[in-house]
């Protein structure tokens, strides 16, 4: 007599247990009903897989990743009002000095502003690159092509450290 058909009909749930001690444990039950070729019952068998550890491997994963994520918010918000607080006297600076080149000036500090400037420029531009990784963090960071001189920019770079490098 055959006490087994194809029909196999299966539930899976998760249960949270109180153990007699007081003992809380997490167990997914998998039960398959199991019938005979008439389809009546003919059984269930089943399982009981205790998987506490696992639920808790994954809540401290969750709150990891959560903390993770806030730190990188505020991380990112932090970078940015410092970028902006820095920002504004960044510009005045640059606003007097240029303002310094259109007066009467000798050679030497006609150089000394020029320098001044570039290095102005470049610390206004190294405090945008930071408000850039803040919008790509947040997700916000638009990109645009740009033509460039490479000779220009390393030209640039060398003149600005070139003062200090002399003196050194």
């Amino acid at each position: 007599r055959q006490l087994i058909a194809g029909d196999v009909r299966q539930a899976t749930r998760e249960r949270r247990v109180v153990l007699p001690g007081g003992q809380v444990r997490e167990w997914i039950y998998k039960r398959s009903l199991l019938t005979r070729t008439d389809g009546t019952p003919a059984g269930t068998i089943g399982t009981i897989t205790d998987i506490t550890e696992r639920k808790r491997a994954e809540q401290e994963m969750q709150r990891l990743s959560d903390e993770a994520l806030e730190a990188a918010r505020v991380k990112s918000a932090f970078l940015a009002t410092m970028s902006h607080e820095i920002r504004t006297p960044m510009n005045g600076v640059i606003g007097m000095v240029e303002m310094l080149r259109d007066t009467e000036l000798d050679a030497n500090q006609k150089h000394y502003v020029d320098v001044i400037h570039r290095s102005g420029e470049a610390l206004l531009e190294i405090i945008n690159d930071i408000l850039d990784y803040s919008k790509i963090e947040a997700g916000k960071l638009q990109l645009e092509h740009a033509p460039f001189s490479l000779r220009k920019t390393i030209a640039q770079a060398v003149r600005t450290i070139s003062l200090r490098a002399g003196e050194k």
